[in-house]
């Protein structure tokens, strides 16, 4: 399992880590044939149970009612029974007034750059918005309401912009999620919703020795392969831990997603899962790094996002933009 050592990989995938070759499926195989233990194929054909994906909680700014003190609240009241009364004018007023008494009160905040936003005024609601952006630009909330306030717009291309940022820093979240497709739809875009998901388990018989590798789908071999090697082949890890200074988790991963490439390749009709035609793309124009990031680590551990520079979530944007999205 990838881990929190994914923080500053920037090594461009290639054959090569510091001048030391990766194996392909044809040494993988070598190895498995030259080994002590005995690794055996298993396929079936019933699913093998996936772990659930963990979600990240929004800020509570974004789930606490409004609470004023003194005039604010006074001014708040007179706010909603404005709304009520469908005088705009008032609303606004009132709702201006209280934020300049609270303007730090991020609940009413939200509600007031809601409100506007709602009744077509985009301007003051993104003002209002990055108001609340500056103090929580990781906040995947601030980057929904934000993309809604942009479909109402009718920019299509800033909201999914926004639903794409949203969607990073809450990467397993359903709902996030259905906004990007959604808002690709709106501006002439399918995303494509494949994930990385390869479908085996790996159980070693003491008995007999013997690696059994579980699989249902034929066109990640290349890739279980180089995980049962891994994770069984005696020294295996330690003597591939030498071949570079960047973390052991990555130089596996790697090795694993590059086998799963080449085996791949020697198939019939290769490429026609859509995972592995991405992952082509992110190994040909230099975004291997991304893939993992993303299709994998997190799945596993969201939080790592909050990690990222502005360099590194515009290289994931790109990452996204290369490999689910096609131009209708």
């Amino acid at each position: 399992m990838l881990r929190i050592f994914f923080l500053s990989v920037t090594l461009c995938y290639s054959l090569f880590i510091q001048g030391q070759l990766l194996h392909t499926p044809a040494n993988i195989k070598q190895i498995q044939e030259g080994s002590s233990l005995n690794y055996v194929l298993i396929p079936t054909k019933l699913h093998i149970q996936q772990l659930s994906l963990p979600i990240r909680q929004a800020h509570s700014i974004f789930l606490s009612p409004v609470k004023t003190e003194g005039k604010a609240k006074k001014y708040h009241k007179k706010a909603l029974k404005s709304i009520k009364k469908k005088n705009q004018e008032a609303a606004l007023s009132w709702y201006d007034k209280a934020f300049k008494l609270a303007p730090k009160n991020y609940p009413l905040l939200i509600e007031y750059a809601t409100y506007c936003s709602q009744i077509e005024q985009f301007d003051k609601a993104n003002l209002l918005y990055e108001i609340v952006f500056f103090d929580f630009p990781q906040s995947y909330k601030i980057h929904q309401l934000l993309a809604k306030n942009f479909v109402r717009q009718k920019n299509y291309e800033k909201a999914r912009y926004h639903a794409t940022l949203a969607h990073l820093f809450n990467r397993n979240d359903p709902q996030v999620y259905q906004q990007l497709l959604d808002l690709s739809k709106l501006s002439g875009d399918h995303f494509q919703t494949w994930s990385f998901r390869p479908n085996y388990q790996l159980q070693f018989n003491e008995k007999d020795q013997e690696v059994q590798m579980i699989y249902t789908d034929s066109v990640w071999l290349g890739y279980i392969n180089c995980k049962a090697v891994w994770k069984f082949e005696p020294d295996y890890a330690e003597r591939m831990k030498l071949i570079s200074d960047n973390p052991i988790e990555i130089i596996e991963e790697k090795e694993c997603l590059l086998n799963a490439v080449l085996a791949n390749e020697r198939l019939e009709s290769p490429y026609k899962d859509p995972t592995l035609i991405g992952l082509a793309k992110a190994i040909e124009y230099k975004f291997i790094n991304e893939f993992i990031l993303y299709e994998q680590c997190l799945r596993e551990q969201p939080e790592l996002i909050l990690e990222r520079s502005n360099e590194e979530l515009n290289a994931l944007m790109q990452y996204l933009k290369l490999t689910h999205i096609n131009k209708k």
